[in-house]
């Protein structure tokens, strides 16, 4: 029987690599869209093709597209405390770049696609769920929400008009990566954690984040991929009763890497210093419970691994590497 083709993008990031991987061990011939291809051996092990291509390029993209079965776009600008990006690449990248990655599986006649967005442009004073309203446009809007929900409405309005279009939100990704330096960048949480578990980081605001190990989202992709419908939303979030703030996920690291060093949980309320542009996130209202990702669940996503686990697997990982 042949292969489906499946065309990836970012695949040589944190998310895009280990869906690479695992969509190669499903049986899918895998195309690996990169702007600069880096070869791993884990690729090179699992027939995995390396193709040249910048999302922000349509014709690239096109290229890349022809032929091919399915995409899945993991690729994006992260914004958070760290991030260096200005807002004219959250633009490019993360509003015109899914914008040409739809557009060329239309004009390839390529379906399904799988779009990945983000928990921030879900309203979180609801419990999230695939259902759950998006947020408002507002005037705290940052580049990065504003750029992501405006790809998320162009999605849905091709899937309205007949495309075949499918969504899946994660939650904060961490995990371990083939390729270790892009997993471990600044922005991405792996690079939080890399950093409090060597006493970088001495506080954090708190609020509370939901907490997706990177295997599960891949699990989920292709889950959407597989068995959900076009305009249909899959949450790839973890599980509600690991929820918690960015300081005690180090914290919880540290504790099993066996560093003495803890990440301080500042309460804005109390005077704390915010820290950088996620410190809003501390004044907004949460629904109660966080989370009810049962649908997805029904739809085929698995159960998601305990967050102990995870980052126990997450610490092994740092230090197979030297970074503790």
């Amino acid at each position: 029987m042949t292969k489906e083709i499946l065309l990836i993008t970012g695949a040589n990031g944190l998310l895009g690599s280990k869906l690479s991987l695992a969509a190669a061990e499903r049986g899918y011939e895998v195309r690996a869209l990169m702007r600069s291809p880096e070869p791993c051996a884990e690729f090179e092990q699992a027939g995995i093709r390396l193709v040249r291509g910048d999302v922000t390029d349509l014709a690239s993209v096109r290229a890349a597209a022809q032929g091919v079965d399915a995409i899945v776009h993991a690729a994006a600008v992260l914004g958070g405390t760290w991030s260096k990006a200005v807002p004219s690449d959250y633009w490019d990248v993360n509003y015109q770049g899914t914008v040409n990655v739809m557009e060329a599986a239309r004009l390839e006649g390529v379906a399904p696609m799988v779009d990945l967005d983000t928990l921030a442009i879900l309203d979180w004073s609801h419990t999230i769920t695939e259902v759950s309203p998006i947020v408002p446009i507002g005037p705290d809007d940052s580049p990065y929400v504003a750029a992501k929900r405006a790809s998320y409405y162009e999605g849905m309005h091709r899937a309205s008009r007949g495309q075949d279009i499918r969504f899946v939100t994660p939650a904060g990704i961490y995990g371990p990566a083939p390729y270790v330096e892009r997993a471990l960048h600044p922005t991405s949480f792996n690079g939080t954690l890399a950093l409090a578990l060597r006493g970088g980081l001495p506080e954090y605001v708190r609020f509370p984040l939901l907490w997706a190990y990177v295997d599960d989202v891949a699990s989920v992709c292709l889950a959407a991929l597989e068995r959900a419908s076009s305009g249909q939303r899959l949450l790839a979030c973890g599980r509600v009763e690991d929820a918690c703030s960015i300081a005690a996920l180090c914290n919880q690291a540290a504790v099993l890497a066996n560093v003495a060093h803890r990440v301080r949980d500042v309460d804005l309320s109390s005077g704390g210093a915010a820290i950088g542009s996620m410190a809003k996130l501390a004044a907004r209202r949460y629904g109660n419970p966080l989370l009810d990702s049962s649908a997805t669940h029904k739809t085929g996503g698995g159960a998601p691994l305990p967050l102990r686990e995870g980052l126990r697997r997450t610490v092994e990982w740092l230090r197979q590497h030297g970074r503790l």
